[in-house]
């Protein structure tokens, strides 16, 4: 079963979440990254950040090298590396079709995992149960969702 959460999405709406949305205990809209400056052109449609719906000026962000974390904007914990922190590749998984992977800019080779209970990132490696934490699934839901909002679990 792979453990990686669910993305409810479409160009209007993208949902992440641990548990279905109307479970989730924090939102957070989708918008182009913060470095888009350091993205290759290439690079530039798939790169994002989020914030939080219910806190707008809080960008989920790597802490440590290893959590995911919600960090103010206008006082954030490390703020020389904050916009490569708070920014990621959504990309298609490598692993199953029609999942995704969020790699953090600021760590290549990296990708969000779930442990069960939050999200962080790990070094990706071919085995089964890497591939299953890293593999967000996809739903469309274009008829219900109008807006853009990231459920983190």
């Amino acid at each position: 079963m792979k453990e990686g959460g669910f993305v409810y999405g479409t160009p209007e709406a993208l949902f992440v979440s641990e548990n279905p949305p109307s479970n989730a205990s924090m939102r957070g809209v989708l918008m182009p990254c913060l470095a888009m400056d350091d993205v290759a052109t290439a690079n530039q449609s798939i790169c994002a950040s989020l914030i939080g719906a219910e806190h707008p000026m809080f960008f989920v962000r790597v802490y440590n090298g290893t959590y995911l974390e919600l960090d103010p904007d206008f006082n954030p914990r490390d703020p020389g590396n904050f916009d490569n922190e708070a920014s990621y590749f959504l990309r298609p998984s490598e692993y199953f079709p029609d999942y995704n992977t969020f790699e953090p800019l600021s760590h290549p080779d990296h990708r969000w995992i779930s442990d069960g209970e939050r999200l962080l990132i790990g070094a990706v490696d071919n085995t089964e149960e890497f591939q299953n934490k890293a593999s967000i699934a996809n739903f469309d839901h274009s008829i219900e969702r109008t807006s853009t909002r990231i459920d983190l679990l």
